[in-house]
Formats: C-alpha cells, sequence, structure tokens
C-alpha cells in the first residue's frame, strides 16, 4: 500500500511539474515570436519564411537589377555539385 501511495504522488508531482514547464515553454515561445517579429520589415514573423521553391521574385534581399531565375539556380547546382 506504501509503494503505491508513493507512486501516486511521484505521478502528481512529475504530471504538475510537466504542465509548468508547458507554460514556461509557452511564455518562452511567444516571447521568441516577439522578438523575432520585431527584427522583420513588415513587423510578422512571415517575413522570414522562405517562399516555395518555385517563387523566386519572392525571395527576399534579390538585387532588383540582377534577379534569379530558374536559369542561375540550375547553373548554381551544376557548378555547385
Amino acid at each position: 500500500m506504501k509503494s503505491k501511495l508513493s507512486l501516486v504522488a511521484i505521478l502528481i508531482v512529475v504530471t504538475i511539474v510537466s504542465c509548468v514547464y508547458e507554460i514556461e515553454i509557452s511564455v518562452i515561445d511567444e516571447q521568441l515570436k516577439e522578438q523575432i517579429s520585431s527584427y522583420s520589415k513588415t513587423g510578422a514573423i512571415d517575413y522570414f519564411i522562405m517562399p516555395s521553391s518555385e517563387a523566386y521574385g519572392n525571395i527576399p534581399n534579390q538585387d532588383p537589377n540582377n534577379p534569379i531565375t530558374a536559369e542561375k539556380i540550375e547553373l548554381g547546382q551544376q557548378l555547385f555539385f
């Protein structure tokens, strides 16, 4: 009986600790999202999400006089690999 009571007590403590840990993680996640958003030019975290692989015009920080094209991507792959 004593071992069952000890096991129940341990389970309760583990449950409480895990709940507190999850709350701390969610607070940290929100703080991280706020910090990332503060560094984006648009004020949104979506600014840092890369576009799909075919949307070359949406890739940030491009030289407007030398845009990324499919041909340049293919040449870069051939030279790299």
